[in-house]
């Protein structure tokens, strides 16, 4: 396919094949800034609505079982790491921004074991969490 082919493929899709990489750093950071919000929102919306969601005895202890207590604490720990891993990871990503490495050195660091780990784990922790808290509220129900 010649770059004819590929300028009319373009025009026809209405999309550019080859994306900047300043807009793919920015869409990765902002990824992780909204990752990093909803983590830390969905932690205070279900510390404050914990009270209206599970019953309570007269000194504010949760009567629930122990499943249930369990759930609950996972879902506030998962959340809890999905936001560490989200920040420590902009830190990190902004670090090596700003100190104007290489294209080829920050992809090695975009593409390293460490950084997919914790991409990984801030996503994943995240969904558990929301995922722990949505069963407990379910058991609760019924």
């Amino acid at each position: 396919m010649d770059s004819d082919d590929n300028t009319a493929a373009n025009e026809h899709t209405g999309m550019d094949t080859e994306v900047s990489t300043t807009t793919t750093l920015n869409v990765l950071l902002d990824q992780f800034k909204h990752l990093t919000t909803l983590s830390a929102g969905s932690l205070v919306l279900i510390a404050t609505f914990l009270k209206d969601i599970f019953p309570r005895n007269h000194n504010g202890t949760l009567i629930v079982g122990l499943g249930l207590k369990l759930l609950i604490a996972a879902s506030f720990v998962l959340l809890g790491i999905s936001l560490v891993s989200s920040v420590l990871f902009m830190v990190r990503f902004s670090n090596k921004i700003s100190s104007r490495i290489s294209p080829s050195r920050l992809d090695d660091f975009l593409d390293s074991k460490s950084t997919v780990v914790m991409q990984a784990a801030s996503l994943l922790a995240f969904l558990f969490g929301l995922i722990s808290f949505g069963v407990a509220v379910l058991i609760n129900l019924f």
